[in-house]
C-alpha cells in the first residue's frame, strides 16, 4: 500500500513503512506530480501527472519494482475515484466518500484484503492531511506541509 498512501495514495499501498516525505514539482502536485523518499527504508520514486493533469486524468508512479498506473473514474479522480494497476495487472479500486475524496476521503479495495478508509482531517485533505486505517496494521498519518498538501507536500508517519 506504500504508493498509495504516499499519493495520498496513494494517494495513493500494504507494506509497513517509516516516515515518508513527499514533495511536490513546482509548488504543483496535480499538475506537475511529485518526488517521495522513505530514508528508512530505501524507498524512493516519481510521480507524473498524465497529461498534466493528475486531478482529472491520472497519474503513473516510477520506482524501481516497475510502475504503478493510476487512472480516473468518469474524469474525476477527487469526486469519483480512481483505479490502479501494478505493471500492468489490476491493482484496487478507490471511491471518494461523499463525491469528495479531498473533503471526506476515500476507501481503498483491493481482490483479497480488507478495506482501508482514509478519512480527511480538520478542514480537509488539502490543507490538514488524512489518516489511513490499514486493517492489521495500523493508523498512518499524512499531514501537509505548511497547511498545502498539494502545493507544498507532506509527511506520511505511522
Amino acid at each position: 500500500m506504500i504508493k498509495i498512501l504516499v499519493l495520498f495514495v496513494s494517494l495513493f499501498a500494504s507494506v509497513s513503512f517509516a516516515r515518508t516525505e513527499v514533495r511536490c514539482y513546482d509548488f504543483d502536485c496535480l499538475q506537475y506530480g511529485w518526488n517521495y523518499l522513505d530514508r528508512d527504508k530505501g524507498v524512493s520514486g516519481e510521480v507524473s501527472c498524465l497529461d498534466s493533469n493528475c486531478y482529472n486524468v491520472g497519474w503513473d508512479v516510477f520506482d524501481r519494482q516497475g510502475t504503478l498506473n493510476v487512472r480516473c473514474k468518469g474524469g474525476d479522480c477527487f469526486g469519483v475515484g480512481w483505479t490502479e494497476s501494478y505493471n500492468g495487472r489490476f491493482l484496487r479500486d478507490v471511491n471518494c466518500i461523499g463525491n469528495s475524496c479531498l473533503r471526506h476521503g476515500w476507501d481503498i479495495s483491493q481482490p483479497g484484503t480488507q478495506l482501508v478508509s482514509v478519512r480527511c482531517k480538520g478542514a480537509g485533505c488539502a490543507l490538514d492531511g488524512w489518516s489511513i486505517f490499514v486493517p492489521g496494521r495500523g493508523r498512518y498519518d499524512a499531514t501537509c506541509q505548511e497547511r498545502a498538501c498539494f502545493v507544498n507536500g507532506w509527511t506520511v508517519t505511522p
